[in-house]
């Protein structure tokens, strides 16, 4: 059956993440919906054919042990608030709808402030563990805040990037960020089994953030699923990371909406093209505040998606830079809600040493004789192992150390004689891989592939 408005094809299911479930949300609190809303909200499921299930169908679907009934939803409710205990469990049990509970470890022994309400505490998310209608799932033990990732002192998600530390001015490194990971989750299962008994077998990632290597680190820790806060419809047919719609305080026609239509409405494009180099300026203060002017006038024009020139301003193994600004660039950008591609070069990069530039330099048969190549345009050859292996860290490097929809490749793989389709086809296949292993699957809406034409003057990177 083809897809169509508000349908779902065999084998997709809708996953909806709530959080704190007040008698009353206040106008300014997102992420709580109020308790009338909320039995609004589960009326409008059962009087249009929707059917929640529980995670266990979902399992069972994904190993063909039955279907999933018509228009399904996975209720999953996040940080384990006291409304969950005191209101939707009850509620929830009283119309036979199962649903998820997804606790952070640390928050339930260290009750945090700033949260909008309280926490249930171990004896009651054992107790609500014990419902058959209830799975209590990990929400990681200590991962559920931000943390440094660049010098100016951005914080983002610390699952979803490197650390930065301005003690030791240094960043942290793969391994180091596996073995945080792997600690977590170890701590996490631990604490588990001695309050509630068992451990869980599902995670729900902080603020819906994950990478590849996250995923690897959870599959290894023996999670059958994880859970995230992309949006659109979740297939049984994938498990590993689950798009679930985040519930909002709206009123109740957005939320009609958005069952009918979950991956939102796609916006006009307004874009623009950012060269950093035009805002750069030794002193950082005068360069943030071309940065800040930059943005004003970005925010004027009603731009949400920014094409950002990234040849060598992000942090990285394999060339200079004269300052480590583009991640702070792009976050400044995300948090203003803009989208953000890194504009980036496939062979048209220029080491800081020219005799290694000459020796891996494009080269190009001119009247029989092989030659480095006399194009204007500099490029390295993409038949070198040593240029792949240069390409993979710099790209890597880019993945890890900032947050990015997608990549605009820079068009410099062109071959006057040779068949350049097959070539970008393959090069932007391989540079697509790297950028997946470091920020997670590819989806419609995070990643776009988009190449852009050269043009003479600057040519790649300029080994800054």
């Amino acid at each position: 059956m083809a897809e169509g408005y508000g349908e779902m094809n065999k084998g997709q299911f809708l996953a909806l993440c709530y959080h704190a479930v007040p008698e009353k949300a206040h106008a300014g609190d997102t992420y709580s919906v109020s308790q009338n809303l909320f039995a609004e909200q589960m009326e409008y499921l059962e009087t249009h054919g929707y059917h929640p299930v529980s995670l266990q169908d979902i399992f069972d679907a994904n190993k063909g042990i039955g279907n999933l009934p018509a228009k399904p939803v996975l209720l999953t409710f996040d940080d384990a608030y006291i409304s969950y205990y005191e209101f939707v469990a009850p509620l929830l049990k009283r119309l036979n709808y199962p649903s998820v509970l997804a606790v952070v470890g640390e928050f339930i022994e260290s009750d945090p402030e700033g949260l909008p309400e309280a926490l249930m505490n171990w004896k009651q998310i054992k107790e609500v563990s014990e419902n058959s209608l209830v799975e209590v799932v990990s929400h990681t033990h200590n991962l559920h805040r931000g943390i440094q990732y660049n010098p100016p002192g951005n914080i983002a998600p610390v699952v979803h990037v490197l650390a930065y530390d301005p003690v030791r001015e240094s960043y942290e490194t793969e391994e180091e960020y596996r073995e945080k990971i792997k600690a977590d989750m170890k701590k996490q299962a631990e604490l588990f089994k001695e309050k509630v008994g068992f451990v869980p077998r599902t995670l729900a990632w902080p603020f819906g953030k994950f990478n590849a290597v996250s995923l690897e680190i959870a599959e290894q820790a023996g999670f059958q699923a994880t859970l995230t806060l992309e949006e659109g419809h979740a297939n049984v047919t994938d498990l590993r990371a689950v798009n679930r719609n985040l519930v909002e305080n709206v009123p109740i026609e957005d939320f009609i909406k958005m069952l009918k239509r979950p991956e939102g409405e796609k916006p006009l494009v307004r874009a623009a093209q950012v060269d950093l180099d035009l805002i750069y300026d030794p002193s950082y203060e005068e360069m943030d505040k071309n940065l800040g002017l930059l943005i004003d006038r970005l925010y004027e024009m009603k731009v949400n998606t920014v094409f950002l020139q990234a040849f060598a301003d992000p942090y990285n193994r394999v060339l200079p830079v004269r300052a480590d600004i583009f991640s702070h660039a792009a976050h400044q950008m995300l948090i203003r809600d803009m989208d953000v591609y890194a504009w980036m070069p496939t062979l048209s990069i220029d080491l800081p040493d020219s005799d290694r530039n000459k020796q891996l330099k494009v080269l190009a048969d001119v009247d029989g004789t092989i030659t480095q190549s006399p194009s204007w345009y500099r490029r390295l050859t993409p038949f070198s192992g040593e240029v792949r292996m240069l390409v993979e860290a710099l790209y890597e490097d880019l993945a890890a150390h900032s947050q990015i929809e997608g990549v605009l490749f820079q068009d410099d793989a062109y071959h006057v004689t040779g068949n350049i389709l097959v070539w970008i086809r393959l090069q932007i296949s391989e540079l697509m891989i790297l950028i997946v292993r470091k920020n997670g699957p590819v989806t419609k809406r995070r990643y776009c592939l988009i190449l852009l034409r050269h043009s003479k003057g600057k040519s790649g990177s300029t080994g800054r």
